[in-house]
């Protein structure tokens, strides 16, 4: 079995194209989302958004979680 590492890190705006990307890539485990997601529309979300901390699973700079 192949494993890889992965480290978590707390949302930073510099993440948010490859946040969109894993959104766009996975939509259909989602009940079929076909919502197109762009680094813009995720930076505006987690502006507004009420979480009090939002962490991010990474592989190298790869969002994947």
């Amino acid at each position: 079995m192949l494993t890889q590492d992965f480290i978590i890190i707390e949302y930073d705006p510099i993440y948010a194209k490859s946040i969109a990307e894993m959104w766009n890539n996975s939509g259909e485990g989602w009940n079929g989302d076909n919502t197109h997601h762009s680094e813009t529309s995720v930076r505006d979300k987690e502006a507004i958004s009420s979480h009090l901390n939002l962490y991010l699973a990474l592989m190298g700079d790869k969002v994947v979680g």
